[in-house]
């Protein structure tokens, strides 16, 4: 559809050895008064086509692929990790984790209040992991999960940490901490710690451990995962104007949208779209966008967002800051 524009020249009745510098003046002006912007339809990325095109990232040793999170304006890292992975390394950041396994499970050994736990999440559940608290994700064959998480600015840090095994985790073996920019940074850490004379003698070297950048948090009780399509199903009734809240943390805003329309207030934040199940469609700055089942959009900050949910159908939307 358009709307004619609201001067007298006609673009069609126009040939080209008629356009005078007048004419073409008159076009120009006719192209710039027109009341409707055209809309261009932008894919979302279906998560089962993407997965199969880059199906060896999800094998060892990579393990992992991003699905947005490379510009380097991007605030938010939303990844795909498969398995399987089996990693001694305790990882430490400043920002929350939310994790979903679409297949499969995996374990999550975490240091919950000073001690040694392992977190069980298993296919369909969801997991919010703290800030802070140090984990060591294990996935197993064919596992496939989600996990997003937060850019860092300029002047937060990550620890990479080996405990000392006889210890229970009591007595830190080796870490760095350093500014991560993108998963590879990983990498380069785990090979510096190859070549430690720690890993070649299980020990630690005095002094060699200061106290911690970061303050660890040794207080929190984590929430345990739960299985995503039980809790919409279970609160159905809780949902306020077909909005039902999943997780709102510190730096997580987590939330189900069902059948209705939808207007988002402008966002510092990216706003992840993920269709969950059914049907959505987004506009985004005039970008119209469809959301098929299984599909995920990315929402750039300060964007003009609406979202239609058909019948039957659930929209999560995943927000996070730091």
């Amino acid at each position: 559809q358009s709307v004619r524009p609201s001067t007298t020249t006609d673009l069609k009745s126009v040939t080209c050895s008629e356009i005078t510098k007048e004419k073409m003046t008159n076009i120009m002006m006719a192209f710039h008064s027109w009341d409707f912007v055209f809309s261009k339809t932008v894919m979302a990325i279906v998560l089962n086509d993407w997965v199969k095109e880059n199906q060896d990232k999800f094998l060892p040793p990579v393990c992992n692929k991003l699905m947005y999170g490379l510009a380097p304006e991007a605030r938010l890292k939303v990844m795909f990790v498969g398995g399987p992975n089996q990693r001694l390394d305790y990882h430490i950041e400043e920002g929350e984790e939310l994790f979903f396994m679409v297949k499969g499970h995996m374990q999550l050994p975490i240091m919950e209040q000073g001690k040694s736990k392992i977190v069980e999440i298993r296919e369909g559940e969801v997991f919010l992991l703290p800030r802070l608290i140090p984990h060591s994700p294990q996935r197993f064959q064919d596992a496939l999960g989600l996990v997003i998480e937060s850019d860092r600015k300029p002047d937060q840090l990550d620890c990479l940490r080996y405990y000392v095994p006889e210890t229970d985790n009591q007595e830190v073996l080796w870490e760095e901490w350093f500014h991560c920019t993108n998963l590879e940074d990983l990498k380069a850490i785990i090979d510096k710690y190859k070549e430690s004379t720690q890993f070649a003698t299980g020990k630690p070297v005095p002094g060699f451990i200061q106290a911690p950048r970061r303050p660890i948090d040794t207080t929190t009780k984590v929430l345990p995962p739960f299985n995503l399509a039980d809790f919409l199903r279970d609160n159905d009734v809780k949902f306020e104007a077909n909005v039902l809240t999943i997780y709102d943390s510190m730096q997580t805003l987590f939330k189900a949208c069902r059948a209705g329309d939808f207007a988002f207030p402008r966002s510092d934040n990216e706003t992840l779209f993920w269709q969950y199940k059914g049907v959505g469609i987004l506009e985004v700055n005039k970008d119209s966008i469809s959301l098929p089942e299984g599909s995920f959009y990315l929402v750039k900050a300060q964007s003009d967002v609406t979202l239609k949910v058909r019948e039957n159908s659930t929209t999560l939307l995943v927000q996070q800051w730091i």
